[in-house]
């Protein structure tokens, strides 16, 4: 560490939206702390930085100090919701451990309301405690576990490459806690309603399912992290969701998730024994997620090359939820479960 860093250093650190002339400090402070790792191509680009932040399709808070950017902060507005993900969040290694991540997401917070977002999340990544404990530092509500979102090719400096995908937490920061009209099912009841407690959003019992016609089942596959969810807004078949999967297994998607609108599905119970008859178990809520209502998501092991053993959970709350996801899995696909 440099000498003058033994000193107090955060009052000396500005953190402000991008500006042009940020875009190469935040390619290096990417460079940094991943290497050429990093599945997000876009931030080591300084043209393509550029360009989405005037678009909006992101909104990077950088943090300085003596005209040096020592950290990235981003917020990616979703395209179908009113809500961003959080993300890109990077300190220049010699600085880091000094309070410039939580300057930044201060900062976040404040541009996110603003803007009139009924919610930011983010990715507690599970091979260290770090971003966790920044995301339940900013009242973050732990509400879903992801396992294998985290492709093994990834490197985070100072951390050795893993053999597995790893696992992430994901966690709402709620600025619309409006009470929730929901279909909820038997077997994730009691789960379910833990995460909504948590959040301090009250559910109310639906009583018929919300009109506004949407698609009944729909998929997307990422092909950077080689994943596929699958997007469920009402009753389908055995039929339609054998062939989903074969076209994951084809690809080789090496988890695939299903999100369950908890709005609209008034035989949700249904829903769900398809899907865990089909190797998914629980993952959990993911909030104002598609067109601003609730989903419950279900995920499945599609590789043998997926961390469960050592997993970094920080709060008292992941802990749980992961032992819930352990229980859950072994329940419905067997001890050490592979697909």
């Amino acid at each position: 560490m440099d000498e003058h860093l033994h000193q107090p250093i955060l009052p000396t650190i500005t953190a402000h939206l991008f500006k042009e002339d940020d875009a190469a400090g935040i390619t290096r402070v990417i460079y940094q702390n991943y290497g050429t790792t990093y599945y997000k191509k876009l931030y080591y680009d300084t043209d393509a930085i550029k360009s989405a932040n005037k678009d909006g399709a992101i909104i990077s808070i950088v943090a300085k100090h003596e005209e040096k950017i020592v950290g990235h902060f981003a917020m990616i507005p979703s395209s179908v919701s009113n809500l961003a993900e959080i993300g890109a969040a990077v300190v220049d290694p010699i600085f880091k451990h000094t309070g410039i991540m939580n300057r930044m997401f201060d900062h976040l917070v404040t541009v996110a309301q603003q803007k009139g977002f009924d919610a930011i999340y983010g990715e507690g990544v599970m091979l260290h405690p770090y971003s966790q404990k920044a995301n339940l530092h900013h009242g973050m509500n732990e509400s879903a576990l992801l396992l294998g979102e985290v492709p093994s090719f990834m490197e985070i400096e100072h951390l050795p490459k893993k053999s597995k995908r790893s696992g992430v937490l994901i966690a709402f920061l709620l600025f619309d806690k409006t009470p929730r009209s929901l279909f909820l099912p038997l077997r994730y009841q009691s789960i379910i309603e833990e995460s909504y407690q948590q959040a301090g959003i009250a559910i109310k019992p639906a009583c018929r399912p919300t009109s506004t016609q949407r698609p009944a089942i729909h998929y997307r596959v990422n092909e950077l992290l080689n994943t596929a969810t699958i997007v469920i807004n009402d009753l389908f078949t055995k039929e339609q969701l054998k062939t989903l999967l074969e076209t994951f297994f084809v690809r080789n998607c090496d988890m695939i998730y299903a999100d369950i609108n908890l709005h609209r599905i008034r035989s949700i119970d249904a829903v769900v024994e398809m899907l865990n008859q089909s190797s998914f178990f629980y993952s959990g809520i993911f909030f104002s997620f598609y067109a601003n209502e609730d989903y419950l998501r279900l995920q499945r092991k599609n590789s043998s090359d997926i961390e469960e053993e050592q997993l970094v959970c920080y709060s008292e709350t992941s802990k749980k939820l992961l032992a819930f996801i352990t229980q859950d899995e072994r329940s419905l696909c067997g001890t050490n479960a592979a697909p």
